[in-house]
């Protein structure tokens, strides 16, 4: 009997230091897996995050809102056409004595609700004025 429990001991140390053995080597892969993917990474936001990508997206963004103007307290009517705010942002330039080479697009922003006005985005081709 005490022939059987040293026997049975011995079989749990073996099974204990394989599983420890299988553990470190899963714990080796995920080590290296995690120094693999942070590299990647780095990498990655060393790319994104350098300096000429961020003045240049920097500048596109500037040159791209350069030209837009909004224009608050205009009214705002629900059955509105393109052509009605063509008219109102025409004789507004007009009232103010400059003359607009041209409008690309117009964009009313944000829902409408009753009883109050949504500004007006207005998106020029140039900015040359009279």
């Amino acid at each position: 009997m005490v022939e059987a429990q040293d026997q049975l001991v011995k079989l749990q140390c073996q099974l204990l230091e394989k599983r420890d053995k299988e553990i470190s080597a899963v714990q080796s892969t995920a080590e290296e897996e995690i120094k693999t993917f942070s590299s990647v990474l780095k990498k990655g936001c060393d790319t994104a995050l350098a300096p000429k990508r961020i003045q240049t997206a920097i500048t596109s963004a500037t040159e791209d809102r350069i030209s837009n103007v909004i224009v608050h307290g205009l009214f705002d009517d629900k059955d509105e056409t393109s052509k009605d705010l063509e008219n109102i942002v025409g004789r507004m330039f007009d009232y103010m004595g400059e003359r607009v080479t041209g409008v690309q697009s117009m964009t009313r922003l944000g829902r409408f609700k009753e009883g109050s006005d949504r500004p007006l985005k207005l998106h020029l081709c140039g900015r040359e004025f009279r």
